[in-house]
């Protein structure tokens, strides 16, 4: 899977089984919480698979804020090794390995 930019909304990426969004600079960090949204997690997809959902915001990729599209594409794709994501679902903190 490739997570690619998409043209019409330059802060959202699209690689047909996960959308991601990461916020905007101008936001009030005291409202939204820190890291990428899961904007669409396709039933089936491997992103999917290890327990990422619609609406999921992704706050760590092996502790660090994650950076871009292609990070994240880049971990959930991976055959090699494994990765811990961390992720804040309805208030709830979660880590989920993936290997």
């Amino acid at each position: 899977m490739t997570l690619s930019d998409s043209g019409d909304r330059p802060d959202v990426s699209d690689q047909g089984s996960v959308i991601v969004k990461f916020p905007s600079e101008s936001g009030s960090p005291a409202c939204v919480p820190a890291g990428a949204v899961l904007v669409d997690v396709a039933p089936g997809s491997a992103a999917y698979s290890i327990g990422l959902r619609t609406g999921d915001y992704l706050t760590a990729i092996n502790g660090k804020p994650p950076v871009s599209a292609d990070q994240i594409g880049s971990v959930l794709e991976s055959e090699e090794g494994s990765a811990s994501v961390d992720i804040l679902r309805a208030g709830t903190a979660y880590r989920m390995d993936v290997q």
